[in-house]
């Protein structure tokens, strides 16, 4: 494994969810919602932290949130899923079924939509 400083392709980033199971999004804030949500319905499992919004988007049933800055806590969820390969493909299909019916693309452009109308934009 080694970071890659650099913007990814759209064909490339598809090629890593193919190629991982698991999204790991440490953040002090919901920095990274919008991969998290992307790498969710690919049905990668998100590692996140139980902090600002997050919450809101991964919950028990598609992901595990951990306490903010835990690097340990982070660490062990990764072992788990490791050791229990059923729970893994729970999350996963968990991940994927949420992100689509909470923040799909028709959803989010009916909703903004909406909003504008309700307010004369």
């Amino acid at each position: 494994m080694f970071i890659e400083r650099r913007f990814l392709k759209q064909g490339e980033i598809a090629a890593l969810h193919r190629e991982y199971g698991v999204f790991l999004v440490p953040t002090r804030m919901d920095a990274q919602g919008v991969s998290r949500d992307e790498a969710m319905s690919s049905g990668l499992v998100p590692i996140s932290n139980s902090v600002a919004a997050v919450p809101e988007f991964v919950d028990g049933s598609s992901g595990i949130l951990v306490p903010g800055d835990d690097a340990k806590a982070m660490a062990e969820a990764i072992r788990h899923l490791h050791e229990h390969p059923d729970e893994f493909l729970r999350l996963s299909d968990g991940a994927a079924k949420r992100v689509r019916r909470q923040s799909a693309k028709g959803l989010v452009i009916e909703k903004e939509l909406a909003l504008l109308k309700a307010l004369g934009i």
